[in-house]
């Protein structure tokens, strides 16, 4: 069944300026088209930036390994996602990994070696004895499971505790802060330029109006910086006031 469109930007947050544009299937995982549109940018543009911002469902460990794949040096910096946790039970994070012994240990001290694949998780399933579990004096905090506590190891487990500490530093942060910076030009993209009921059909006659409407977004920009002249603005969706040089498509 037909899903929709949504549409992925990639937006310089040193200019301001839309780098790349593209509607893609609604129901296609955000970050399945990272690395090619990373790709499109250094093509195009002739640059290769040293790091991409994103959100948490860019970073999973596949889209990272694509990006490196790129051996272009870039580094994706997004929040790192973290499993569900059953209401009120310990976390996740209470749990200690050895990566050399493959070994699991819980806050009570208890290790478990015991584990099956998950292919389309993309890591190990470890579990804990529910007989062991059963008589752990933390039980009725980590979990009401009569099987034992299971804790989801990730294949990627190295790469995202090595994204967690780089997001925790002070450099990590700024550019976590700066991820935000797009928002507003999709909320223009999507409101201002009706992206979010296009008045097309098919993929790509909504490639070209997609293209058409980052440019426009990236003239105003132009506009804009190349200075402020007072004048009355004819296109505006507000209240009539004096306003600084704007560019309409």
């Amino acid at each position: 069944p037909f899903t929709g469109d949504k549409i992925q930007v990639v937006e310089s947050s040193a200019s301001g300026f839309i780098l790349d544009a593209e509607p893609v299937p609604g129901n296609e995982a955000d970050g399945d088209r990272l690395a090619h549109l990373l790709q499109s940018v250094v093509t195009h543009h002739h640059i290769v930036p040293e790091y991409v911002g994103a959100d948490t469902l860019y970073g999973f460990g596949r889209y990272r390994a694509e990006v490196d794949a790129l051996n272009l040096g870039i580094q994706v910096v997004a929040p790192v996602f973290k499993p569900a946790n059953q209401k009120g039970m310990l976390s996740h994070d209470q749990f200690t990994y050895d990566v050399q012994k493959q070994e699991v240990t819980c806050p009570a001290q208890q290790t478990t070696t015991k584990f099956y694949v998950r292919k389309n998780w993309e890591g190990l399933q470890y579990n804990f004895k529910g007989s062991i579990c059963a008589k752990c004096p933390l039980k009725e905090t980590c979990t009401p499971s009569k099987m034992g506590r299971s804790i989801f190891i990730s294949d990627y487990y190295e790469v995202y505790e090595e994204a967690q500490r780089f997001n925790e530093s002070q450099q990590g942060q700024e550019i976590l802060r700066k991820r935000g910076q797009i928002e507003p030009t999709n909320n223009e993209l999507a409101n201002h330029h009706a992206l979010r009921h296009p008045q097309t059909r098919g993929r790509d006659n909504l490639r070209i109006t997609v293209k058409l409407k980052a440019m426009s977004v990236n003239i105003k920009l132009i506009v804009k910086k190349l200075g402020k002249v007072a004048y009355k603005d004819p296109f505006v969706r507000q209240k009539p006031r004096l306003r600084g040089a704007a560019a309409c498509a």
